[in-house]
């Protein structure tokens, strides 16, 4: 009889262009280096679940942008603009009369700091409760707002930023100037540390306030790469070359305005950390200006999430690898916004209005089933065709919870095999990860028949809510003639 031999797990999703060259995928978890102490380098983890925080009553739609504002919770859902307080009872303040990309931004005025939103030409001011529309002839038609070093910046597509007062919302005809190193007009904003970054279609400028008193702002480079989707840009803290440090991440294009990829942005230089199947997606979407992100840290890694319109993929900048996110019965994960608000991660959601604050203790979506699943590398030995005859799973064990539901009292995974490159599972069989307490469990399946020369797709899926975690996979074969 064969002996079992260890194969190896994937850390990352990266199928290949057509199938049957690669097949990895990770969905709904991650990978965590565990380090030479571990049985194995590293452990897959499910993703945090989360409970609702808010329902934000009168929304004609999902949630398109947060902020906290100090003990208020900003959020514009549908075309309504909310104050949600620290208990999660949400107030409806005013109406926001349009349908693109929401960007936000609070000086620092205090007490009651004032916040600006901007959408589609048009802007709003929020302070001390009272919500109203912006109008100033001496503003052009904002796309996009920032903040920095007190002032609101605001873009428009003609690549004119306007600053603000400083620690105010009032404009100054004179107080503008043009990103124009290049004329591809204005795309996005983003602060990192002392620079003021401005997204163009095909370059990028950075500025730094240098305190001159006619204008504050003066450019100090240019580089020729620029952004295809405002909603891509995310500011992000990020590990690089072993340190955390102060980055962007965004859909960039080259200097003909051609999509490349995302990047990380490292000094002034970009960083491609997109892979090819992400960037077919990007490049597939059909709309581009829907494309939302968002990043925040959680269970020690930093996470970047990219959402068009039918995928998720989120990357870990700590571990440098991808993963994908779907909620139950979608393609995509429903959650489109993240802020840290009264120390809590608050997640918005897209389809509707209602926000959910997540937890490392949680293993649900709101009472909805997470499915972790992980699908590995091309089983093979090429030319060779094998018999497999034994699969031995290393999971979390034991895991049953104290309840009457038989899912969750006896959770069991779900093995499957694909031998066109993972166009088409089987389903081979489920197997019990123990009840509570038997983390003895065995985890196997016998007797599962011939893999052909082009080889096989395992994937191991798991969809009840308790702990979940695979360390490993090891399979017994024979091998045939070619």
């Amino acid at each position: 009889m064969a002996q079992p031999i260890t194969i190896a797990l994937t850390g990352s999703s990266n199928e290949g262009r057509f199938g049957l060259e690669s097949t990895a995928r990770l969905i709904n978890c991650y990978k965590e280096t565990l380090g030479p102490e571990a049985k194995n380098q590293f452990a897959l983890y499910s993703v945090n679940g989360y409970t609702q925080f808010a329902s934000l009553g009168g929304a004609s739609g999902g949630v398109r942008a947060m902020m906290a504002l100090d003990s208020e919770l900003l959020v514009v859902a549908g075309r309504q603009f909310y104050s949600v307080n620290v208990g999660g009872v949400a107030t409806i303040k005013g109406g926001v009369a349009t349908d693109g990309l929401v960007t936000m931004a609070r000086n620092r005025q205090s007490p009651n700091p004032q916040a600006v939103f901007v959408s589609e030409g048009q802007w709003w001011i929020y302070q001390d409760g009272e919500f109203a529309l912006g109008s100033d002839t001496d503003l052009e038609a904002p796309i996009y707002v920032t903040e920095k070093d007190g002032y609101f910046v605001f873009l428009s597509e003609t690549g004119r930023f306007t600053i603000s007062g400083i620690d105010a919302t009032t404009i100054d005809g004179l107080d503008f100037a043009t990103a124009s190193s290049d004329a591809d007009g204005g795309v996005a904003l983003a602060t990192r540390g002392s620079d003021l970054i401005i997204f163009g279609t095909r370059s990028t400028e950075f500025w730094s306030n240098t305190g001159n008193a006619d204008f504050p702002f003066e450019r100090q480079t240019y580089r020729g790469y620029g952004c295809y989707a405002a909603g891509s840009v995310s500011e992000i803290t990020a590990l690089v070359d072993g340190q955390m440090v102060d980055s962007v991440v965004w859909a960039a294009t080259d200097e003909t305005g051609a999509f490349t990829g995302l990047f990380l942005l490292s000094g002034y230089g970009a960083v491609k950390i997109s892979t090819y199947e992400i960037d077919r997606k990007i490049k597939a979407d059909s709309n581009p200006a829907g494309i939302q992100s968002f990043a925040w840290s959680e269970n020690g890694h930093v996470f970047y999430t990219i959402k068009g319109t039918d995928y998720s993929y989120t990357y870990d900048t700590v571990e440098k690898a991808w993963h994908e996110r779907r909620s139950k019965e979608y393609d995509y994960w429903r959650c489109v916004a993240h802020e840290t608000f009264n120390g809590n991660p608050i997640f918005g959601d897209a389809v509707s209005g209602v926000l959910y604050q997540s937890s490392i203790d949680v293993y649900t979506e709101n009472l909805n089933s997470i499915e972790m699943s992980v699908e590995l590398p091309i089983v093979h030995a090429f030319p060779y065709e094998l018999c497999l005859t034994r699969v031995i799973l290393d999971c979390q064990t034991g895991v049953g919870l104290n309840t009457t539901d038989e899912d969750y009292k006896d959770p069991e995974v779900q093995f499957d095999m694909s031998w066109d490159g993972g166009f088409h599972f089987d389903e081979i069989g489920q197997r019990s990860v123990g009840l509570q307490g038997q983390t003895l469990q065995k985890v196997d399946w016998w007797g599962l028949g011939m893999i052909p020369r082009q080889g096989a797709v395992l994937r191991f899926r798991m969809s009840p809510g308790v702990k979940r975690a695979v360390m490993g996979v090891a399979i017994a074969v024979d091998q045939l003639a070619a």
